[in-house]
């Protein structure tokens, strides 16, 4: 349903409004979570986007993890990962530095056959 907006008319207050009615969500994974989340989006047909957020490198900012999850609502799920508090886990998956992959259904988690996986720096 329409909202009505009788807010200023700025890029910043325009860009908040909206960000406040996206209903889609942006999971944490850790290692309580990492393995069963994977693997029933998997078993449903659906990757995993995922931010890994590290020292260095680019890790995406919540807004932007927000705003990826709103436009892929349905076709992949986002999450992303602390590996300052989860560093066993990233360096299971072989990640050093801040960086986003793509994790289509089925990709093996083994870092020994990254192959199906897709890095985006």
């Amino acid at each position: 349903a329409p909202v009505k907006y009788h807010g200023d008319r700025s890029k910043e207050s325009l860009v908040s409004f909206a960000m406040q009615h996206v209903r889609s969500t942006v999971t944490e994974l850790w290692t309580g979570n990492f393995v069963n989340s994977i693997q029933t989006a998997f078993a449903a047909g659906i990757g995993w986007l995922i931010t890994f957020c590290s020292k260095g490198g680019d890790c995406l900012t919540s807004q932007t993890r927000l705003r990826l999850s709103g436009m892929l609502d349905g076709l992949v799920n986002v999450g992303w990962m602390d590996c300052a508090t989860q560093d066993n886990l990233c360096k299971s998956l072989d990640i050093t530095t801040s960086t986003t992959a793509y994790f289509p259904p089925g990709a093996t988690l083994n870092n020994k056959e990254k192959n199906s996986i897709l890095l985006l720096h």
